[in-house]
């Protein structure tokens, strides 16, 4: 049998960073990401919900803050697009481009990268501020 992933709530709270009680308060918030909830509620950090959502997805988490990113790299997708979306291109490997993103769910994204790089994208995950700032 398939063991259902863990939603982000539950990684949260089996992880120590959110109570239940915190949870069910960030769930009565309509139309908005629980995530992001938590966060602007100050019951999780931005680190915390993102490596959480790594690893809910199976993806590694990356600090963008000691990385540095060639510029070749940096290029290869435009600023208002990678802003925009919340993404931005570290890597390039043999045909594929490493993508640190905010949000790994949003595959109209990736598919917009793939078609702008013409290479296939390989996610990682960094909070919406690192990617912001770099």
């Amino acid at each position: 049998m398939v063991e259902k992933p863990k939603r982000i709530g539950e990684l949260l709270i089996s992880q120590g960073h959110i109570t239940p009680d915190q949870l069910d308060i960030a769930l009565t918030e309509e139309g908005r990401r629980v995530g992001k909830t938590l966060i602007d509620l100050g019951y999780a950090t931005d680190v915390d919900v993102s490596r959480a959502l790594a690893k809910q997805f199976s993806l590694n988490f990356i600090s963008l803050k000691d990385t540095t990113i060639p510029s070749n790299v940096i290029n290869i997708i435009p600023e208002t697009i990678a802003r925009k979306h919340h993404s931005i291109p570290i890597s390039r490997e043999e045909g594929s481009l490493t993508v640190a993103t905010a949000d790994p769910l949003d595959v109209l994204t990736v598919d917009k990268l793939t078609r702008i790089s013409k290479l296939k994208i390989k996610l990682v995950v960094a909070t919406e501020a690192d990617i912001l700032m770099a």
